[in-house]
């Protein structure tokens, strides 16, 4: 594929995700025709509508048009059906493939479950250009090609550009398709305070705090030193001095009543001592005669 051609692709993709909320897997309907067709041809239809998509796809084809690839007998196209996800369509009898694939993907008027279809049906094709969001693909010699968007797809698109512009970004309903717009009475103010009440109530954004990494750090505060006698002994304001008085716990007095106590046992003990001890007679000196000896 050419890089120009997949860029367009690409966008308007993008277009109908936006306007249409498609979303991912994106769910492509492939009818028998195509299948017959990439049959014949040889082509790997997955891997091409892969390429044209250029999103995740989930590839789905319908009761009806398996039965039809069941009785044309072609076992290649049989085995390419069953590589699909078999999508269920309801009707009890066969349908034609016009009739199947117009059914599921026109429902009330809008493509309710966002199909990309897949077909080599002309008249098919004539009648989804009608619906809007209806992206269609078919396979030209040998090349898958995606049809532009058509009128009714762009007018659509425009309106929902326009609302987005009017009705402001940042509203509840901006670039939202109202589907029940038009009341059968005219009566347009109770459907606009029915749709009023069942709005869910947006919550208000909570105030957040200033960010602690962009504060300050607190800075600590310097404690004077402690001050020493001397300074106690400074003259106050007043200019008069102050006298410190020291101030003596309950130990310090107990200590000195015990030293005390001590000191006068210690004194009784001798006294006792001095008067049990028996007094000594004092020697007498004689007087001794030199010529004597």
């Amino acid at each position: 594929m050419r890089q120009k051609r997949a860029k367009q692709y690409r966008k308007q993709m993008q277009v109908l995700r936006t306007a249409f909320k498609f979303k991912t897997p994106i769910q492509c309907l492939v009818d028998d025709s195509t299948v017959l067709e990439s049959a014949k041809t040889s082509y790997d239809l997955i891997k091409g509508i892969n390429s044209v998509v250029q999103m995740e796809c989930k590839f789905l084809i319908t009761q009806c048009c398996i039965q039809h690839l069941y009785d044309s007998n072609n076992q290649l196209a049989v085995d390419l059906a069953k590589r699909m996800e078999k999508r269920r369509c309801g009707h009890k009898e066969t349908l034609s493939s016009f009739e199947c694939m117009k059914s599921i993907t026109n429902v009330e008027g809008e493509n309710k479950y966002r199909y990309l279809v897949v077909t080599q049906d002309e008249n098919l094709r004539t009648s989804l250009r009608n619906i809007a969001g209806v992206p269609l693909v078919f396979l030209h010699r040998s090349v898958l090609v995606m049809e532009p968007l058509s009128k009714v797809t762009k007018r659509v698109v425009s309106a929902v550009e326009r609302m987005k512009l009017t009705q402001g970004l940042n509203s509840i309903d901006a670039g939202k398709r109202s589907r029940d717009s038009d009341n059968e009475d005219g009566e347009d103010g109770e459907g606009d305070d029915q749709n009023n009440e069942n709005r869910p109530v947006k919550k208000g954004k909570k105030v957040k705090g200033v960010n602690p990494l962009a504060m300050k750090k607190k800075q600590k505060k310097v404690v004077p030193a402690k001050s020493t006698d001397k300074q106690d002994t400074e003259s106050n304001d007043d200019g008069k001095k102050k006298r410190r008085r020291r101030k003596h716990g309950k130990n310090s007095t107990a200590n000195n009543e015990n030293d005390e106590q001590s000191e006068e046992k210690s004194e009784i003990v001798a006294n006792e001592q001095r008067e049990d001890k028996p007094s000594e007679p004092e020697p007498v000196a004689t007087e001794t005669n030199p010529t004597e000896v």
